[in-house]
């Protein structure tokens, strides 16, 4: 059955083969974050780290429902 069992597939099986798209969702923002946090920069900035990291996770971690609405 394509897209894994009961129509449920993970994001991460697919794009957790590529280091650049790990490197740009956790990497670089831990880095941000970490020189964001030296620089004392301001509280958006770090919101805005935090919501990266927030949505790299949901992109990458969550499952993906495949109902296209078709009675297969």
């Amino acid at each position: 059955m394509p897209g894994g069992a009961h129509g449920v597939d993970r994001m991460s099986e697919k794009l957790r083969e590529h280091p650049l798209i790990v490197y740009l969702a956790f990497v670089l923002p831990a880095l941000l974050f970490a020189c964001a946090m030296i620089l004392k920069a301001n509280v958006l900035i770090f919101l805005v780290i935090l919501a990266w990291i927030g949505i790299s996770f949901m992109v990458l971690f969550l499952p993906v429902s495949n109902d296209s609405g078709s009675s297969q």
